[in-house]
This record gives structure tokens, sequence and C-alpha cells, in this order.
């Protein structure tokens, strides 16, 4: 089925993300029934929890965290692969301060058949998603994107839009500029 080759796609992509800040997949699983993988054990917090427990985290926190999963991206990309679903709930922070970054099912090559994951499917979480993935349009830009709307509620503690719908949403991503973070958290440098 398209979605077996799909997951099966990702998995291989995955593999070849040998990279400290990506979980690492030591073996692949398939039978007639079953396909799957054995992955490393990853004991933290996602940011996801950090920011709902700390409700923002300091600078020196957002940039080490930004910088560890910006590392990882740009590993991924020197290989080709986007991510597509980057969001706090997708990287987990471990007890050494080092990040590593999941979703192994949004993995996509920018060269894989269209059939096997087709460039109009909509992949992402609606609050960090670049304009372009909600026509299903992906790039190392809509990866660094994502990233960054990520880190903007990473250091103000909430996402740069908030509306009461997705249109809503895909006009504000398109058409507006978040509140300044520095607004919203005075602790943040000019620089950042």
């Amino acid at each position: 089925s398209v979605t077996r080759a799909r997951f099966k796609a990702a998995i291989e992509f995955w593999a070849m993300l040998d990279h400290p800040n990506f979980v690492h997949i030591f073996s692949a699983i398939e039978t007639n029934e079953t396909l799957g993988f054995v992955m490393e054990l990853i004991q933290g917090h996602s940011l996801r929890q950090l920011i709902t427990t700390q409700g923002k985290l300091s600078q020196t926190q957002a940039i080490d965290y930004f910088l560890q999963v910006a590392k990882a991206l740009s590993f991924a990309h020197a290989r080709n692969i986007l991510h597509r679903k980057l969001s706090p709930e997708n990287i987990v922070v471990r007890s050494d301060q080092s990040v590593k970054l999941l979703g192994l099912g949004a993995l996509r090559h920018v060269c894989l058949e269209r059939n096997i994951t087709p460039t109009n499917l909509c992949i992402g979480k609606p609050k960090y998603m670049a304009p372009e993935q909600f026509q299903g349009r992906y790039s190392v830009q809509t990866d660094q994107y994502m990233w960054g709307a990520a880190l903007y509620e990473v250091i103000t503690g909430r996402p740069p839009f908030i509306a009461d719908n997705l249109r809503n949403l895909l006009r504000m991503h398109c058409q507006e500029r978040p509140i300044s973070p520095k607004s919203l958290n005075p602790d943040i440098s000019q620089e950042v």
C-alpha cells in the first residue's frame, strides 16, 4: 500500500540521519502484517512540556536548544531530507540538556516520487507551519520557518499567531507580522 511505502521510506531516510540530535533507529521490522522499527530510548521532556511547566524558557536555554536543532536540520538538509513537522512536541530535551528530534513519519526526501509522498500532502502543526505548507509545498526554508515559529513560542511562551480557525491562522501566517518577541518577554536581548 502507499501508506506502507511512505512509512518504509521515512524509516530509510531517518536511518540516514546519523547525527547526535536525531533519535537513532537501530533496525527496521517488516513482516506481512507489521512494519516497525527499533529506536533508542529517549528520556527527557518535550519542549511542549517545558513550555507548559515554565511558561517560557530563558534566553540561554532557548539559544542552546535552537542551535542544536539548527545543526540537526542542517545535517538533514545537506542530505536533501526535510523534517516537515517541527514543533515543541517533536523536540525532546534530555537531562544533560542535549536535544533529540522526533517525528519520523513526516520525513521526506526532496526527490522522492510523488506517488509515494504527494507534494500536495499538507503535513505539520498549523501553529508553526510556513504559508506554503498549507498548500502542500515544502523546502529547506519550510523547516526553518517551522523551527523559527517554535522558537518564538519557546522564548515568549506563546506561538507567533493565535487564531480561532485554520483560515484565519493561514491568513496571519501569510499577511501579518507576529508581535515583537521582546514586547512579550523583555528579558530577550536585542540581538536575539
